[in-house]
């Protein structure tokens, strides 16, 4: 029996579906442990961000949202999930989705874990048979130090020694499109958004991107030596 990880796109009735098929720019993530939810809206269109916010406030229950550059974050303690979901589905086969669950598009994105591919193949027909369309998008076998380097950092591992004005400075770089090909942003703008002169601007985001990656080195180094 080998491990295999799929992935999965999922169409059913749900508040969230609805939204991203109205807001096509759109993209929700929902981290769930059953007593609290974590809700994540990305638009890189702000003012369609701003709608998502104001049509999700009344959808969730949750604490006031946490406004940053293209995203709305909302927490929330009442869990919505109901007695069966995909989720519920999936382990009656033994298997289990990767958190977050990503909306895009009105439709639902897991990655799953299952004990073999047959396992999977039944938990995409006992989600099939409730009248879900479900769709498998691809299934390997299952690569530990791909799952291990996306889910088992702790980002405060990730994060130590990175100040707060370095990771300001980076997630503004980031999310503004600094580090797309072409840049999409001038760090001269950046720079004055933030109040401060270019050269201090570019020292923050140069310490805070070789922290990161000394925080790194050894994943890299396991991803080299796997491969």
């Amino acid at each position: 029996m080998a491990l295999c990880e799929a992935t999965i796109e999922v169409v059913f009735n749900s508040a969230f579906s609805s939204l991203t098929n109205k807001y096509p720019n759109s993209k929700v993530m929902i981290w769930c442990n059953a007593q609290t939810h974590l809700y994540e809206f990305h638009s890189k269109d702000e003012e369609e961000l701003r709608r998502i916010g104001e049509e999700a406030e009344a959808l969730i229950a949750a604490s006031a949202p946490i406004k940053e550059s293209h995203t709305l974050r909302f927490l929330s303690t009442i869990c919505d999930c109901g007695s069966e979901n995909v989720s519920t589905l999936l382990q009656d086969e033994h298997c289990w989705y990767v958190q977050p669950v990503i909306f895009e598009a009105g439709r639902a994105h897991y990655k799953v874990i299952s004990p073999d591919r047959e396992s999977a193949r039944k938990a995409l027909g006992k989600i099939a048979s409730k009248g879900y369309q479900v769709d498998l998008i691809s299934i390997r076998d299952f690569d530990f130090c791909t799952f291990a380097s996306e889910m088992f950092i702790s980002p405060s591992n990730i994060l130590t020694g990175v100040t707060p004005r370095q990771l300001s400075a980076l997630a503004d770089a980031y999310s503004e499109g600094y580090f797309d090909e072409p840049a999409r942003v001038d760090m001269n703008v950046l720079a004055r958004r933030a109040k401060i002169s270019r050269s201090t601007y570019s020292e923050h985001l140069r310490k805070a991107e070789a922290k990161l990656l000394s925080n790194l080195a050894p994943l890299i180094k396991i991803a080299v030596e796997t491969r």
